[in-house]
């Protein structure tokens, strides 16, 4: 008991982000992008990273217009020594790694093609970077973690983790058969990938955390039709519309800060300001809902949607204190 409430108590007060050091994959664009930014409004100094730079420098520059500090690199996630020159050059540039955040990654050509008509080429390289890539971002962050006695690495999952393997996309404009087997797979690796990293590095005061992020405003958001009819919109199983990244980069703020209240170790469900314990969605609420599947046409009802009142018990703010309700149910 003693425990918890000095818990409480440390997680009651916000610390300043200012001089902190944040290296991030995937900043192009979408969630990448908006959490650099937040990072940076916050005090932190980023390192921005993507295979595009024609984004990327642009970035940086309206980071530094409003005051922040902020550098880019370029880097191909799957491969290791880009990863490693990566993390090098952070610490060259800032002298230190306090916060990684593994985002990078491709949704592939598999919205639109079919799993057996699939180019090898393309199947190659969604799991270069979705999963491979994850690895080596992974391994290059613990080295520098370990060398300079801790830090803070966050994986951009997703909620396409939970989704049914008997729910048939084709349903939806230009899904096609098995076409969503591969990203899927991607994106369970990551699962397993953070859950045993917090398990191996924990003793090390390296904090780890899983995002199981749903239908947020991105490009992959917008290729997938999120917000259009007929799509798959209703992956946010609570809001049951799209979010805005700057949700995820708020949620970051807070750990990072130390004013959350999830753990290190923490797997969390983020749908808009809302956010959940993934594994306790997954084995109480989603589990036994998907048993229970139709063919009525109703995804929001074939996905997860169960009793709201029930649901509504497990859902948390941002920082992990009870959701103040307004008008969302």
């Amino acid at each position: 008991m003693i425990f918890y409430l000095c818990i409480l108590a440390y997680h009651a007060f916000a610390e300043s982000l200012e001089g902190k050091v944040a290296v991030v994959t995937g900043a192009s664009s979408g969630i990448g992008k908006t959490v650099s930014q937040e990072l940076a409004a916050k005090g932190v100094k980023v390192v921005l990273a993507a295979r595009r730079t024609s984004n990327l420098y642009g970035i940086v520059e309206a980071i530094k217009v409003k005051g922040g500090t902020a550098v880019a690199k370029k880097c191909d996630i799957s491969r290791g020594s880009d990863v490693k020159s990566l993390m090098n050059y952070a610490e060259e540039v800032y002298g230190r790694i306090d916060f990684v955040f593994a985002n990078a990654a491709i949704d592939g050509p598999h919205w639109k093609v079919a799993l057996h008509e699939t180019d090898d080429d393309a199947l190659q390289e969604l799991f270069d970077i979705n999963v491979v890539g994850t690895l080596f971002t992974l391994k290059y962050a613990l080295q520098t973690f370990l060398r300079q006695g801790g830090g803070t690495i966050a994986f951009s999952g997703s909620i396409a983790s939970f989704v049914p393997a008997d729910l048939h996309f084709t349903q939806f404009p230009g899904f096609k058969q098995g076409s969503t087997i591969t990203y899927h797979a991607t994106k369970q690796a990551i699962d397993r990938i953070a859950m045993e990293a917090w398990s191996a590095y924990r003793d090390d005061n390296i904090r780890v955390y899983n995002f199981n992020i749903g239908a947020f405003s991105t490009e992959l958001g917008d290729r997938v039709g999120f917000g259009k009819p007929g799509s798959p919109i209703d992956l946010n199983p609570v809001s049951g519309i799209v979010g805005d990244p700057i949700f995820i980069a708020q949620a970051i703020t807070h750990i990072l800060d130390g004013s959350s209240k999830w753990p290190p170790g923490s797997t969390l469900l983020i749908d808009n300001d809302m956010t959940m314990d993934a594994h306790h969605f997954y084995t109480q609420i989603y589990a036994p809902h998907t048993r229970k599947m139709t063919n009525d046409g109703n995804l929001h009802e074939k996905l997860w949607r169960q009793d709201m009142t029930e649901m509504r018990k497990h859902v948390f703010d941002l920082r992990g204190n009870a959701y103040n309700w307004k008008n969302e149910l």
